[in-house]
């Protein structure tokens, strides 16, 4: 999905948010814009570029389902350590939030066209690289 859908949502939670957080609102945009720092840093070790404007354009245009890519923020292993995190450390709360409505939305965008958005089981770190073999 583009960016500028997840800014634009995010920027929504993070004004409905901000009576319940105060300030602390701001951690949902992080989380619901910055999750994808990981396409950016998947695009830096499998093309050994640094530009970001050639990563933009790349996964923009690209076939995501025929990648496999692996997205560490984008996985179920870095969910399960974000729950812990939050129920240890409520301030968290906001960037769950922000980080929630990131994968729902890519997630709607998957079941929606499916050809073009990597399968949901591509999300775990444990299938793709503990369990491959067997």
């Amino acid at each position: 999905m583009d960016i500028k859908y997840h800014f634009f949502v995010s920027i929504m939670l993070t004004i409905i948010t901000f009576p319940f957080f105060g300030w602390f609102c701001l951690l949902v945009l992080i989380g619901g814009v910055l999750i994808d720092i990981d396409h950016y840093l998947w695009h830096i070790y499998n093309k050994r570029t640094l530009s970001v404007k050639k990563a933009y354009h790349f996964m923009k245009h690209k076939n995501h389902a025929n990648r496999n890519m692996t997205l560490i923020f984008h996985n179920i292993e870095f969910w399960i350590a974000k729950v812990i995190l939050v129920f240890f450390f409520p301030v968290l709360l906001p960037l769950f939030i922000g980080l929630a409505s990131h994968m729902t939305m890519d997630l709607f965008i998957y079941f929606k066209n499916k050809h073009t958005h990597p399968n949901p089981i591509a999300y775990s770190l444990t299938k793709k690289y503990l369990l491959k073999s067997k």
